[in-house]
């Protein structure tokens, strides 16, 4: 599934499966504690890394500790960008709506009119936090093919290798990429600004999967210039916007040490997983809880992959776990929808009888029995 440039309905998954299934299962085996419980008392790890969080952030981190190895969090991931579609079609399966919904500011910074009225309203994440449901957001940062004064979709890309922009430039006064890449962190912000004034958090999980290069701000194996773009997006949205309502997630790739931003600029780990089995989910979890043990680890994405049973039982407990959309199936929520309501034809990431395995187990939790957080 590729991006279309015009109208962005699909985005394939962000981890390459394709090169991920190439790469060797691993064979090593790392300590990982086992699940907790009964302990009810909060995981020991870094603060929240933004000064002066909003009370909203700090519930929710502190409830995400609280969880951390007892339970995991149910999520779905929206598709594309503004909207709850794919938690809507797992209740209308399953009679459960996952936890955690995330979305994507993949549109938001381009200048299109269609694009600026897409992100217009707050109202479907107001409704979802409101029914206690966490909120997620990740960005697919889009940037113009050829040299351009601003971002717009007949004229943009993720991919390094369809656009000349140099990540290196984003942070170089003077340059098209530096103009293009601070407006675009600006519009970013004006919209993450619209949860903060709604008293919303927002787990935040931008540039994912940058050791993979696959992204423009991975291009060329550059682990030094993505560490700087993340710095600059935190100093940013943190200290010149007051963005306080972030909880700041990393994506590994795995033996990615290197493009680590720092404890100092991030509170979660994320890792993305797909067509795996569960002892590849066992060992990727273990790697990162020995890389980054002061941080909660989490299954930031993943498709096709083992029950949440087998992964959790083998000792893989992560905070959250989030299937991809299926693009074709969730292009809208309308049960009058033949493509929303199908049976006959399974979920490109997550079936709905992985979803109906997943809700068998008391330690998963649906929106429903998640506390407010208010």
């Amino acid at each position: 599934m590729i991006c279309s440039v015009t109208l962005l309905n699909s985005c394939k998954p962000t981890n390459e499966p394709e090169q991920e299934q190439k790469q060797e299962e691993r064979k090593d085996t790392f300590p990982v504690n086992p699940p907790i419980t009964e302990d009810t008392t909060l995981f020991a790890c870094d603060p929240l890394c933004t000064p002066n969080p909003t009370k909203e952030a700090q519930n929710v981190y502190n409830f995400l500790r609280k969880c951390y190895k007892r339970k995991i969090i149910s999520g779905a991931m929206a598709c594309v960008s503004w909207n709850t579609n794919e938690a809507e079609w797992v209740n209308y399966h399953t009679g459960h709506y996952p936890a955690l919904t995330c979305f994507d500011l993949i549109q938001a910074t381009m200048t299109d009119d269609w694009a600026k009225k897409q992100y217009a309203s707050y109202e479907v994440y107001e409704q979802w936090w409101q029914n206690n449901g966490l909120v997620a957001g990740m960005w697919h940062q889009m940037v113009p093919k050829t040299q351009a004064t601003s971002t717009a979709s007949n004229n943009s890309t993720y991919k390094p290798n369809e656009t000349s922009f140099v990540p290196a430039n984003a942070l170089k006064e003077g340059t098209w990429e530096n103009k293009i890449f601070t407006q675009d962190l600006a519009t970013a912000a004006q919209f993450l600004k619209g949860f903060k004034d709604r008293n919303i958090p927002v787990i935040w999980r931008p540039f994912h999967e940058a050791s993979g290069q696959w992204f423009w701000w991975g291009k060329g194996g550059d682990a030094a210039t993505e560490v700087a773009l993340w710095k600059y997006m935190w100093h940013y949205f943190v200290e010149t916007c007051g963005l306080n309502n972030l909880i700041w997630v990393w994506t590994t790739q795995g033996s990615d040490q290197k493009w680590y931003p720092g404890d100092k600029y991030v509170d979660i780990i994320g890792r993305d997983i797909y067509n795996k089995t569960a002892p590849s989910f066992y060992n990727c979890f273990g790697y990162d809880e020995y890389n980054y043990p002061n941080k909660m680890i989490t299954l930031s994405e993943f498709g096709n992959a083992s029950n949440i049973k087998d992964i959790w039982e083998m000792g893989a407990t992560w905070s959250w776990f989030m299937p991809w959309y299926d693009s074709n199936r969730t292009k809208s929520a309308n049960p009058n929808s033949v493509k929303f309501t199908d049976t006959s034809t399974p979920h490109q990431h997550a079936t709905i009888e992985w979803w109906q395995e997943a809700w068998k187990n008391d330690y998963v939790l649906d929106r429903a029995h998640m506390p407010n957080l208010k």
